[in-house]
Order: structure tokens, then sequence, then C-alpha cells
């Protein structure tokens, strides 16, 4: 079956977005593209096994709510009454989506949560906050100052921020996150492939690394801080061009993984996860 990605929903006729009250639930096929547009206020994506999208919430005082679908095809969102008014229009919407849908969702200021999506969720800030959980597929978020926390998502993740921090955990499949001054914290068990890229954010990575994958780190000026288990510690190449790289833990074992840190300027720290390392406690904040 043909899919439509986010450019289509555009072509879509008008009569799909007409004024509408809430709650409001319409039909739409079980893998339906769907874009969500709301400038400013709360956007949180919840899921069923039905073939709809169910939209409940409220509304800012000079806001209206559109939308509809075309069956293969929706969208929804929220504009102001008056269209020459230059403020952003507001709303705090829960959206219950089919399972397998792929959600685009585009927003200006506020908060967007995802819960349990199976199929394509993308997700584009300029700030607030985006928060996605317990997902399968494909989650791709991009934003400008966000902070970004992406955790139990089993499929491919795809992150990237100007200033805003990522925090990834229990991250299951392919990952690749990058920022221009924010942090990247990546923590999890048994870690899949994973790419980070950072100009002058702090990298921290925290957990153990699955046996046949590689994590790919790479800063201009930023720190790397490595906090590994000693019993099960990769194999580590780490090397920084102007800054100090200091690693008491060994070169590793390539049957617990590789990482591969590269920095221009920035430090490259490995510190054991837990215990004692000389005489100093090295249990992590």
């Amino acid at each position: 079956m043909r899919r439509f990605g986010p450019a289509f929903l555009f072509l879509l006729p008008m009569p799909l977005a007409a004024q509408l009250a809430l709650p409001h639930t319409f039909a739409v096929a079980s893998d339906v593209s769907m874009r969500i547009w709301v400038p400013a206020g709360t956007v949180r994506v919840e899921t069923w096994d039905r073939d709809s999208i169910r939209v409940t919430g409220s509304l800012g005082r000079n806001s209206h709510f559109f939308g509809g679908s075309g069956g293969h095809g929706a969208k929804l969102g929220v504009e102001n009454n008056d269209s020459t008014d230059i403020g952003m229009p507001h709303g705090d919407l829960v959206v219950t989506v089919p399972r397998k849908a792929h959600v685009w969702i585009k927003m200006t200021d506020g908060e967007v949560i995802a819960m349990h999506t199976a199929g394509e969720l993308d997700v584009i800030t300029v700030t607030g906050t985006i928060i996605a959980q317990d997902a399968e597929g494909v989650v791709s978020v991009e934003t400008i100052d966000a902070a970004v926390t992406l955790a139990g998502i089993n499929g491919e993740v795809r992150a990237r921020s100007g200033g805003g921090r990522l925090s990834l955990a229990q991250l299951h499949g392919t990952l690749t996150a990058a920022t221009v001054s924010g942090a990247i914290d990546l923590t999890g068990t048994a870690m899949a492939d994973a790419r980070l890229e950072t100009i002058g954010g702090p990298i921290v990575v925290r957990g153990t690394v699955a046996h046949d994958a590689l994590l790919d780190l790479e800063t201009h000026n930023g720190p790397i801080t490595l906090f590994l288990d000693r019993a099960a510690l990769p194999a580590l190449a780490l090397s920084s061009r102007a800054g100090v790289v200091k690693n008491p833990l060994g070169p590793g074992n390539v049957k617990a993984g590789r990482i591969e840190a590269r920095s221009f300027k920035g430090d490259i720290n490995v510190v054991a996860a837990s215990g004692i390392e000389g005489k100093k406690a090295t249990t992590p904040p």
C-alpha cells in the first residue's frame, strides 16, 4: 500500500480543514499519514487500535480548531480566529491516533508528548519540550532549543538540536543524534549502533554496549565522558588533538562492543560506572 509523506498533506482539499468544536472524532485508515499544527501550547499523542482519530482538549481565547481526513491523509490543528492576528494560536490538545499512524507535528513554543506510537513520529519545534516514550518504528525530532527526552524506543531514532539537551535512554535499534551546543546524554544497557555528534556541547554515555555494536562519538571542543563497567568494557579508540584523554580502565574488549570517541579540543574521560578506582569513588552522579 502506497504511503505519503507530510508534504502530501498540504495538497489535501480545503474541506478537510473546517472549523470544528472539541471533542471531535473522525474516521481514517489504520496507517494514516497526518499533520498536526499547534503553534503554542501542548500536544499529547496517544494511540489506540481503532481506525479513527479523536481530539480532546482546550483552545486559547482567540483560537479555533480545524481538522479532517481523506482516509489515508489527515490534518488538524489550531488557528487564530482573526487571520490578521499576529499572536500565536494556542491549544492544549490530546490526540488519539491509530497505533501505526505516521504522525507529523509542528510547534513553535510548547510541549509535545508522544506515547506508544508504532508507525512514524516526526516532531519539529523551536523551543519548549519534546518527550517520546515506549515507541516502535521511526522517531525523528528536530528543534532549535527544546529539551528532548527519548526513552524506551525500539527502532530508528534521529534527533537534532541547536542548544537544547538531548536525553536518550534505553534505545534499541539505530540512533543518530547531533547538536550545536546542546548536551547529549545517552544511557542504556546493550546499546545498539549510535552516532553522536556535537560542536561545543558535552557528550555523556552511561551503560553497556551490545557485543556487535559501535558507538561513534565526535565533538569539536565539547568534552566526552564515558561511565563504563570494567567487567563489560567495550573496545575503546579515543583521540583528542588538543584535549586530554584519560582512560584508567584499559583498552577493553571487542566482545563487549566498540566505542570510538574523537574531539578536536575537548577532553575525553573514561570513568568506572561504580565502585572505587584507585582511592576515588566513581559512582556517577
